[in-house]
């Protein structure tokens, strides 16, 4: 399975951390997206407290164009090598992009205030090609592996009969 993790501007990386080292360490393939190039120093931090290998990119090398086009052998690259892509950008747009790409589920990680923002950009992803989008609360313990067991979040997919 290929996860793309959406942190929010206002989100801690570090709650995500732990979560990403532990789906990395059970083979699952992980994106993590995030609003600019400081936002992506910190989670790298954040990761390199609980030794998950990561590499920043920014969004122009992995997007092209109006972020239709996806560059997935970039982001292969970076996950064959054993690193978590750490993706700086627009963060809903970017996230919505790669997810469609790579066929990905996608976790939208936002702070309390933001989840109905967040819900927002999860619809819109689904109604762009991903398969299914879960907008966790941040501030929770162990939201993206919650949000991906159904054991919270909201969960967006595609409705029946459109």
């Amino acid at each position: 399975m290929t996860v793309v993790v959406a942190l929010s501007a206002a989100g801690d990386p570090g709650v995500a951390a732990a979560d990403v080292a532990h789906l990395a360490a059970n083979g699952e393939t992980v994106v993590v997206v995030c609003g600019g190039a400081a936002a992506a120093e910190d989670v790298l931090a954040a990761f390199r407290a609980v030794g998950v290998p990561g590499v920043a990119l920014d969004e122009a090398a992995v997007l092209a164009g109006d972020r239709e086009c996806v560059s997935a052998a970039v982001l292969a690259e970076e996950c064959d090598a054993g690193c978590v892509p750490v993706v700086s950008g627009d963060v809903d747009r970017a996230a919505a992009a790669i997810a469609g790409a790579l066929d990905a589920s996608l976790v939208v990680v936002a702070d309390a205030d933001g989840v109905s923002e967040a819900v927002v950009a999860a619809e819109a992803a689904v109604a762009g090609g991903v398969a299914e989008a879960v907008v966790v609360d941040g501030g929770r313990r162990d939201p993206v592996v919650r949000g991906l067991n159904g054991r919270a979040g909201i969960r967006v997919t595609p409705s029946v009969g459109g």
